[in-house]
C-alpha cells in the first residue's frame, strides 16, 4: 500500500512539473511570435525648397539678314555652321549702284573742297557754299545706306544657322538671306508657380541637366523675372541664361531646370516608411507607442530629400517610425523592437 501511495505522489509531481514547463514554453512562444520591426526617429532637418521644370534651350538672340532691295547676290562669304564675329562681311550684293554712288560722292567731295578754297579768295558766295555742302552731305548719306545694303555685316557674334540663297541668285525677299544665332550664352524659359513667387530671385541657385549629357549638370542663372502672373495658369515666366563658352550645348535641346529657392527646417522620415492605404490611396506610417504597439498614422507629404521625405502634417518630432517590417503590421499589434534608435 505504501508503494502505491509513493507511486501516486511521484506521478502527481511529474504532472505538475510538465504543466509548469508547458506554461513556460507557451510564454516563450508568445514572446518569439511577436513581429520584429526596426524604427527610426522622426526628426527636424534642414531641407531644400527646390523644384524641377522642363524647358527647351533657345539661342540668346537671332538675326535675319535681309537687304532692303532685291539685287543679285555677288558673293556669300559664309556657310551653315560657320562661326562669325560682329562686323564681319557675310554677303556682298551687286555693287554697281554702290560704285556709282561712291564715284558721285567722291566727285561731290572734290567740288566741295574746291569751293572751300575759292571761298577763302572771296570768289564764291555763301549760298553756293551752303548748296555744295548740302549736296555733299546728302550724297554721303546715300552712299552709307547703299553700303549697308550692298555689304551685309554680322550684327553680333554667332553661328550661321540658315542660308537660303546662293551666289548669283536674285534676292526676292521671300525669306531671310542668312540667319545668325547667338549661342553663347543660350537662354531658356520656365513657368514658376505663384506659390514660389516670393522666393524668386536672380540669386537663386540654378542648374540644368540634358539628355544629351546624361549625369552632367550645367550652370545657369536667372536673368529676368517677368512682372505679370498669368491669370489662367497662375505661373510667372522666368528667363534664364546658360553660359556656353565651349559650345557643347545647342538650341533645341531638351533641358530639366533645377531651381533651389531656399532652405528650411522641416520634419522628415525615411521614404521607405511610407505606406499607401488601399482604396483611398492615403499615405500613412506606423508609429510605436510606449507599449510597443504599432499605431497607424495618416500623414501629408512634402517633397523628397534624397532617401527621405518631408512630412507636412500627421507626425511629431521624436516619434518612433517603423521602417522595417511595416508591411506586415496591423493596427494595435504589439511588436518586438530589433533596434533601439
Amino acid at each position: 500500500m505504501k508503494k502505491i501511495y509513493q507511486f501516486v505522489c511521484l506521478s502527481l509531481f511529474l504532472a505538475l512539473v510538465s504543466c509548469a514547463n508547458n506554461e513556460s514554453n507557451n510564454d516563450t512562444d508568445a514572446k518569439t511570435n511577436k513581429l520584429q520591426v526596426s524604427v527610426q526617429i522622426a526628426q527636424m532637418e534642414e531641407i531644400d525648397i527646390r523644384q524641377t521644370y522642363p524647358s527647351v534651350l533657345e539661342a540668346n538672340a537671332i538675326n535675319n539678314l535681309v537687304p532692303l532691295v532685291g539685287e543679285r547676290i555677288d558673293k556669300i562669304n559664309v556657310n551653315i555652321s560657320d562661326f562669325v564675329k560682329k562686323g564681319q562681311v557675310l554677303v556682298e550684293m551687286n555693287t554697281l549702284k554702290y560704285e556709282q554712288a561712291r564715284l558721285k560722292n567722291l566727285q561731290e567731295k572734290k567740288s566741295y573742297e574746291r569751293l572751300m578754297a575759292l571761298e577763302k579768295e572771296g570768289a564764291v558766295t555763301t549760298q553756293d557754299m551752303e548748296n555744295a555742302a548740302l549736296a555733299y552731305e546728302v550724297d554721303e548719306k546715300v552712299l552709307q545706306e547703299l553700303k549697308k545694303n550692298t555689304f551685309l555685316y554680322a550684327p553680333m557674334d554667332g553661328v550661321i544657322s540658315a542660308k537660303n540663297f546662293d551666289e548669283g541668285d536674285v534676292f526676292s525677299g521671300s525669306m531671310p538671306l542668312i540667319r545668325i544665332e547667338q549661342i553663347n550664352p543660350l537662354k531658356l524659359h520656365i513657368n514658376v508657380s505663384e506659390a514660389y513667387y516670393s522666393l524668386l530671385s536672380k540669386k537663386n541657385n540654378v542648374s540644368i541637366s540634358l539628355d544629351a549629357y546624361a549625369g552632367r549638370k550645367f550652370d545657369a542663372e536667372i536673368s529676368r523675372i517677368y512682372p505679370v502672373v498669368d491669370a489662367s495658369s497662375h505661373t510667372v515666366t522666368v528667363e534664364l541664361k546658360v553660359p556656353n563658352k565651349d559650345y557643347l550645348i545647342r538650341p533645341g535641346m531638351y533641358a530639366k531646370v533645377d531651381v533651389l529657392f531656399a532652405k528650411k527646417k522641416s520634419l522628415v522620415v525615411p521614404d521607405i516608411a511610407i505606406l499607401k492605404q488601399q482604396g483611398s490611396g492615403r499615405s500613412y506610417v506606423y508609429v510605436l507607442d510606449a507599449n510597443y504597439r504599432a499605431m497607424m498614422r495618416f500623414v501629408d507629404l512634402g517633397g523628397h530629400q534624397g532617401d527621405k521625405i518631408e512630412i507636412l502634417s500627421g507626425l511629431k518630432e521624436g516619434e518612433k517610425i517603423v521602417v522595417e517590417g511595416q508591411h506586415s503590421l496591423k493596427e494595435g499589434e504589439e511588436v518586438e523592437l530589433i533596434n533601439k534608435n
